[in-house]
């Protein structure tokens, strides 16, 4: 029994189906049915960019607040941050398993909720990566701006 049965993660094989409410779970793939190599690696790949951005933008909203972190605070936010991707794509996973409308319900509810949170996060860091030259290119204009207005308007005064 892999990792992957032993989590309940599907990923793109038939998974493991339960009997009855306490039976254990049992594998029901045929031979030539198996685990889809391309859905795997794209979990595995887009849950790590989703990590990294998240990390990222967490750790820059604390340092800003907090100054510069300790190394074991930054392992933490990281272990958080790993807690968050695990639980949102387990989400995602149950939201397609069988169940019943209330179940299906607090699944997405759940996984909006914690997408949300990774999404903010991960914003503030794309928002850093893709914007912050141009931003700064645009504020560092804007304040030579209004040095030049004061400037001129002291040296309209001495005259």
């Amino acid at each position: 029994m892999t990792i992957w049965n032993r989590l309940g993660l599907r990923l793109g094989g038939a998974g493991p189906q339960s009997a009855g409410a306490y039976e254990p779970a049992v594998e029901q793939q045929d031979a030539g049915e198996g685990r889809d190599p391309k859905r795997l690696f794209l979990v595995v790949g887009l849950g790590a960019l989703s990590w990294v951005a998240t990390y990222v933008g967490m750790l820059e909203l604390i340092e800003s607040n907090l100054g510069d972190l300790p190394f074991i605070h930054k392992i933490i936010i990281g272990f958080s941050v790993a807690m968050l991707m695990t639980m949102i794509i387990w989400l995602l996973d149950k939201m397609f398993a069988p169940a019943d409308l209330f179940t299906k319900a607090c699944y997405v509810a759940g996984y909006l909720f914690l997408s949300i949170i990774s999404v903010g996060f991960g914003f503030g860091f794309y928002w850093k990566v893709l914007e912050s030259r141009g931003e700064a290119s645009r504020s560092a204009e804007s304040a030579i701006t209004q040095v030049q207005t004061s400037l001129f308007a002291a040296s309209t005064r001495l005259e």
